[in-house]
């Protein structure tokens, strides 16, 4: 039997998005399609030579397939989607990129240090593609549990899954309830892959894949030692396989049979594992749902029943397990409203110690500043104002967008200690005529936990009017 091939779409998407990239590079440098298959190592190769039928020997053009000509038709299919990527394609593409290709396949960066040791940075497009490959799994019938147990551990995911449950149904005369009011998530391909259609849910599924993906480094990246990222992990085991082209969605299953075991079973909540998600759901699942069919079984002869967390008439025993679960709805909430409080928490910690990371990667076990609970973070905590130079109208960035965008550049040794940049980097149209707005501005801090100044390095399609206060703030 032939095996399903599930992450179709995961591998879809990497390559549409590696196409897409080549494609822009291309059209950006105006360059021939060959250009892109040149092989240095060829370049130099004097004996390199073919020798056609009637005699006469050519020199081969240090290109891939030895010619100019192969390489344009090549690349010229790769590109139109006629023809699908090889591994030795895709590594020559890169080199004449000048990037790595693991930087070019997940849209991350690679750092190297002194030690030509690499660490791949995490990034928004990273992250998307781990959710795609979960929510394929999700919708399969080979990991659909899998990734069920791994994402209870959101409360916001549990209780849509609750939520989304049939409503307790009469039984038939045989005491059982009719096949088609059982098909929930738990049991249908097709309810899974239409639950994920839904804009409110395909937005729960991915927060819970950010806060799981946000745990994983948050476990690693707090030691007071470098330990590779989730990242930079992911990339070495592609750096480890054999092949990964042409079949990329065959080498997504065995990267997600490896997060399974080195990652996912350690992050599924279980009875030994304290899960605010777990937790809910099978209170919910317990106390409100299988009460309410519960209820409708022992009133099955009347037919004007009302559900049992409407019905406020109820006395005695039911109207007790009324209240339980009329409770037990609000504890979920409030569950869920704590679990998303310490998850902004660890996302806060997280963007500290991915810095401090950073310095360990370049600088070595010399290097460790350790972050307490009390410790700053970088805010901006006012404004900026940006004035248009085509219309003269003033815009407005919000000091949430602002922090949002402050992200770590580098770093160099000073008097006092390290002097660290970062960067903001804001972008949008007028408010009024359209006109592209663009303005990057450069923090240095120092010494550390101080603000030195401010630098306005490039602005673009105005100026600005009102500088935001960059602080920081305790936790």
């Amino acid at each position: 039997m032939k095996q399903e091939n599930i992450f179709i779409e995961s591998a879809n998407f990497l390559n549409d998005r590696v196409l897409g990239i080549i494609r822009k590079y291309k059209d950006t440098y105006q360059l021939p399609n060959y250009k892109l298959l040149y092989v240095r190592e060829k370049e130099n190769v004097k004996e390199n030579v073919n020798v056609k039928e009637n005699g006469n020997e050519i020199r081969c053009d240090p290109y891939y397939g030895n010619k100019k000509s192969t390489s344009t038709q090549v690349m010229s299919r790769i590109l139109r989607g006629k023809t699908l990527l090889t591994d030795k394609q895709f590594s020559i593409i890169a080199e004449n990129m000048k990037v790595s290709k693991f930087e070019l396949l997940f849209g991350t960066t690679c750092y190297i240090n002194s030690e030509k040791t690499e660490m791949y940075e995490y990034t928004p497009v990273f992250g998307f593609f781990i959710n795609k490959m979960l929510e394929e799994a999700f919708v399969s019938d080979k990991y659909c549990n899998t990734v069920i147990d791994l994402l209870k551990d959101s409360a916001q995911f549990s209780i849509y899954l609750i939520n989304s449950m049939p409503k307790p149904k009469y039984r038939d005369i045989f005491g059982d309830i009719q096949d088609s009011q059982l098909e929930n998530f738990e049991n249908s391909k097709e309810k899974r892959a239409e639950m994920l259609k839904d804009s409110e849910f395909a937005e729960i599924f991915w927060n819970a894949t950010e806060r799981l993906l946000n745990k994983i480094d948050y476990n690693l990246c707090k030691n007071e030692y470098y330990e590779p990222n989730f990242t930079t992990i992911s990339v070495e085991f592609f750096r480890g396989q054999n092949k990964i082209f042409p079949d990329l969605a065959s080498s997504l299953d065995k990267f997600f049979i490896f997060c399974k075991k080195e990652f996912f079973e350690k992050y599924t909540p279980n009875i030994q594992h304290t899960s605010y998600g777990l937790l809910a759901f099978n209170l919910l699942k317990h106390e409100v749902n299988n009460a309410r069919q519960d209820f409708l079984d022992e009133k099955e002869d009347d037919c004007d029943v009302i559900d049992l967390l409407e019905n406020d008439l109820v006395e005695g025993f039911w109207k007790l397990k009324r209240k339980l679960a009329l409770s037990t709805i609000n504890y979920a909430n409030e569950l869920l409203e704590l679990q998303q409080g310490i998850d902004r928490k660890i996302a806060r910690n997280l963007k500290k110690y991915r810095l401090n990371q950073e310095n360990l990667f370049f600088y070595g076990d010399d290097y460790f500043e350790e972050f307490e609970e009390n410790d700053g973070v970088l805010l901006a905590s006012s404004e900026l104002v940006f004035q248009c130079a085509r219309c003269r109208f003033s815009n407005i960035f919000e000091k949430e967008e602002i922090t949002e965008k402050i992200s770590f550049a580098n770093s160099i040794d000073a008097p006092m200690g390290l002097k660290q940049f970062h960067t903001i980097e804001l972008s949008k149209e007028c408010r009024h005529c359209n006109n592209d707005l663009h303005v990057r501005i450069i923090i240095s801090e120092y010494p550390t936990l101080c603000i030195e100044y401010l630098q306005y390095d490039d602005c673009k399609g105005g100026v600005v009017i009102k500088e935001p206060r960059i602080e920081y703030y305790s936790l």
